[in-house]
C-alpha cells in the first residue's frame, strides 16, 4: 500500500529517541509498503539528510517543508497564543505552506494511509481525505505540558505553563478524534487517551525498541564507582533531572562513597549544567557520536526525570548493554521493568542515595539486573520484535478502521 509519512523532524542522525523511534518506524513501513516522506526542515543540514534518507531508507520520494523557528517568530506567536488557539507549541510547528502542499500531494496521488508522526503534524492532515488516517502520538503532550508547569518556581513561566496546559487539555483530545487510528508508546497514554476517542477508532500500543547487535553486554568494562546520565539537555525536562539530582542527591552519595563520579553526556547542555564540570568529580561531554563507551565504563545510568512522557529509549538502550539502571517511576513509565529485578526505582533524593549507595557496594546486585535488563530487552524490545508489531499494527488499522470510514 502507499503510505503518506509526516514526520515532525527529519528522523537522522540517530542522536535522540523521537529520532531513532521515527526512523526504524519508517525503516519497518517501507519493507512492505511504497513509503514517501514529508517533514519539517529546521536547517541546510535537515534537507541534507532528508535527502540521505531517501536512498538509506527506499522512499518513494522526500518533500521539506522548512519551518521558522526564529527568535522573533517564537515570540510573536507566544504573545497571540495568550489569547488564541491553538497552543504555542502546536502553532510554533505549523506551516501554511507545508499544509497546502500535503494537501496537493494526497490530492495528487492515491494515498491508502497517511501517518502523522508526533501531535503536531495532525495539522498537516486534511479533515477530509479519501486516506485512513493514523496519528502516532510518541507523548501525551498534555501530560508533559502539566508536569513542566509543577515544576516551574519563576511565577511567570509557571503561569505560560499552566495556560498552555488547559489549552491543550482542550486540543490534543479534540485532535485525537480526527483520525482513523492512534499509536502510543506504552499503556500508560493508552490509559490517558483511550477515553477520549470515539467507539469506531482503533487505539494500538506499539513500542520503541532498541539496536541489540548495536547495544551489546560484551563490551563493558566499568571504572569504579561512575555514574552517567544520558539525555539531550536542551529539552527542558532532563536538564530539569541532572540539577536536581547534582544538587540534592549527587553530595549525599559522595559523603558515603568519597570516590565516586558523575558523567553527564547529552547535546546542548545549558550553562547550568556545563558550570558543573568545574567540580573534580563531574564531566559534562556535550554531544558525542557515540555513547556506548561512556555507558561501558558506567557502574550504572542514573534517571532523576521529573517530567516528560512517552518511552525513554536511554533505559532501553541501558539494559541491552547490561548497565544497571536507578530511575524515577516516571523515567521508566511504559517500560516492562520490575523494580529489584532488572532496574532499581527512586522517586525521592533519600530512596535515591539509598539505592545508589547499595548499588555501587554490591557487585552481586550489580550483576542480577544486569543480567535480567538485557534479557528483558532481547525478548520484548529487540527491533526485530517490534518490526512484527508494527506491520501488524497496519494491519490491524486497516481491518478496524476501514468498516467506519
Amino acid at each position: 500500500m502507499k503510505i503518506l509519512f509526516l514526520a515532525f523532524e527529519v528522523p537522522y542522525p540517530l542522536d535522540r529517541g523521537g529520532r531513532i523511534k521515527t526512523f526504524h518506524y519508517l525503516k519497518s513501513l517501507t519493507c512492505n509498503h511504497q513509503v514517501s516522506l514529508a517533514a519539517l526542515t529546521r536547517t541546510r543540514d535537515c534537507v541534507e539528510n532528508l535527502d540521505r534518507l531517501r536512498a538509506m531508507l527506499s522512499l518513494v520520494d522526500v518533500y521539506n517543508i522548512p519551518i521558522n523557528l526564529s527568535r522573533l517568530r517564537k515570540v510573536r506567536l507566544a504573545l497571540n497564543s495568550l489569547w488564541q488557539m491553538p497552543p504555542f507549541v502546536m502553532s510554533l510547528y505549523a506551516s501554511p505552506e507545508g499544509k497546502q502542499r500535503v494537501e496537493r500531494l494526497l490530492n495528487g496521488d492515491h494515498f491508502d494511509l497517511v501517518y502523522a508522526d508526533h501531535l503536531h503534524m495532525a495539522q498537516y492532515v486534511p479533515r477530509q481525505t479519501r486516506a485512513l488516517t493514523l496519528l502516532d502520538q510518541h507523548n501525551v503532550e498534555s501530560v508533559i505540558l502539566r508536569r513542566f508547569a509543577d515544576l516551574q518556581s519563576w511565577k511567570p513561566v509557571q503561569w505560560f505553563a499552566r495556560l498552555e496546559h488547559r489549552k491543550m487539555s482542550r486540543y490534543e483530545p479534540e485532535t485525537c478524534r480526527r483520525f482513523d487510528a492512534i499509536w502510543v508508546t506504552t499503556e500508560v497514554d493508552q490509559k490517558l487517551i483511550a477515553p477520549w476517542l470515539l467507539p469506531q477508532q482503533h487505539i494500538e500500543v506499539l513500542p520503541i525498541g532498541v539496536d541489540t547487535d548495536y547495544f551489546q553486554p560484551g563490551s563493558r568494562e566499568p571504572d569504579l564507582h561512575t555514574l552517567i546520565s544520558v539525555g539531550t539537555l536542551s529539552w527542558p525536562p532532563n536538564a530539569d533531572g541532572v540539577l536536581w539530582f547534582y544538587n540534592e542527591v549527587y553530595p549525599l552519595i559522595r559523603k558515603q562513597v568519597p570516590n565516586t563520579k558523575f558523567v553527564i553526556v547529552g547535546a546542548n547542555p545549558p550553562s547550568a549544567i556545563r558550570r558543573l564540570a568545574e567540580g573534580p568529580s563531574v564531566e559534562v561531554t556535550g554531544w558525542v557520536d557515540d555513547i556506548r563507551p561512556y555507558m561501558a565504563r558506567s557502574t550504572m545510568m542514573v534517571v532523576p526525570l521529573r517530567g516528560g512522557s512517552g518511552m525513554r529509549v536511554k533505559i532501553l538502550n541501558a539494559l541491552a548493554m547490561g548497565v544497571p539502571v536507578v530511575s524515577t517511576s516516571m523515567g521508566c513509565e511504559g517500560i516492562a521493568v520490575t523494580p529489584g529485578s532488572d532496574i532499581l526505582i527512586a522517586d525521592d533524593g533519600d530512596t535515591f542515595v539509598q539505592q545508589i549507595v547499595t548499588l555501587l557496594k554490591d557487585q552481586r546486585l550489580q550483576r542480577r539486573l544486569s543480567t535480567n535488563g538485557v534479557r528483558l530487552v532481547q525478548k520484548r524490545y529487540s527491533w526485530n520484535v517490534v518490526y512484527g508489531r508494527i506491520e501488524a499494527g497496519v494491519a490491524a488499522i486497516f481491518k478496524y478502521a476501514s468498516k467506519s470510514k
